[in-house]
């Protein structure tokens, strides 16, 4: 029987999760993504030449794989034939460290944001800082989270919505814990409208069961997002010219630019009423159910 080939996003997907356990070199890495996309047994000879690695290094690198438990070896005479373990065993063991570090979160987290939330009474107040910027998404959604945990009116999501709730979930359950913010802040969105096979139609209902309100309009392209009608941030343009390289993120204090901005959102979000069933049955496309709700939220405060 010949052998089955590998899909064709599997090379890169393998690639992209070994580079994620820095215990493995670069020479362990590709021995053991040549081994896995292969699923059979091979020479020193042949992974030597498969992976451009010589036969020295090869060898170390493939005892440190075997003592890990994801190499095997087969002596037959005077050859010797290496083979992957099973790819299940493998993958479970390179999710280890992940499941302990997230479980390690999962703990510190309260005791953690107690301890940012309760400040440092001698330093400044880094809000107090009118306009700064950065290319880093984690520093974009702490300052996301520091906003919103502070919120004390309303808060606003216009345009693609989705750039803020990376990495991982942690503004989806931080709105969710919070009950959709019922010390009576309210969280709307306007956002495009979701294709039938969008993945971000369930993140929108997971939002509205939460207590969002989300409605639907194209009527903005930057990804917004407006806290008390003060606090601005956008993502926006890329950090090198040409639109090569990652995201700018903006965080402005400006309430003239918040209310320039909410002028628009709040037209739009008051017809939006009657022109988002047909939005959404437009992005579904003919096979979709038209469904009778204009709103993605549970419940609507306006």
């Amino acid at each position: 029987m010949a052998p089955v080939p590998p899909p064709p996003d599997a090379g890169s997907s393998l690639r992209n999760l070994l580079e994620l356990d820095r215990s493995l070199s670069p020479s362990d890495r590709k021995i053991l993504e040549v081994l896995l996309l292969r699923g059979s047994e091979l020479s020193a000879r042949d992974l030597s030449r498969a992976t451009g690695t010589n036969l020295q290094a090869l060898y170390g690198a493939l005892d440190r794989l075997e003592l890990r438990g994801f190499v095997t070896r087969d002596r037959r005479g005077g050859s010797t034939q290496f083979r992957s373990a099973h790819p299940s065993v493998i993958l479970h063991s390179l999710l280890e460290p992940g499941k302990r570090a997230a479980a390690l979160a999962g703990h510190l987290e309260s005791d953690l944001r107690r301890i940012y939330e309760g400040g440092d009474p001698d330093g400044a107040d880094p809000r107090e800082r009118h306009a700064t910027s950065t290319a880093s998404l984690t520093a974009a959604s702490s300052w996301l989270h520091d906003l919103i945990g502070r919120a004390v009116g309303e808060v606003w999501f216009l345009g693609d919505e989705s750039p803020w709730f990376v990495p991982g979930a942690s503004l989806e359950g931080e709105i969710a814990a919070r009950g959709g913010f019922e010390n009576g802040v309210q969280v709307r969105m306007l956002v495009p409208p979701p294709s039938a096979m969008d993945p971000d139609r369930a993140h929108l209902d997971r939002l509205g069961r939460a207590g969002v309100d989300v409605r639907y309009s194209r009527q903005f392209n930057a990804a917004t997002v407006i806290v008390d009608r003060r606090w601005l941030l956008l993502r926006s343009g890329t950090s090198e010219a040409g639109g090569r390289g990652r995201p700018v993120y903006l965080r402005l204090d400006s309430p003239d630019l918040c209310r320039d901005l909410l002028s628009v959102g709040q037209d739009v979000w008051s017809r939006s009423s009657t022109r988002e069933a047909t939005e959404r049955r437009r992005a579904d496309g003919p096979r979709s159910s038209p469904g009778p709700s204009p709103t993605v939220g549970s419940r609507r405060r306006t």
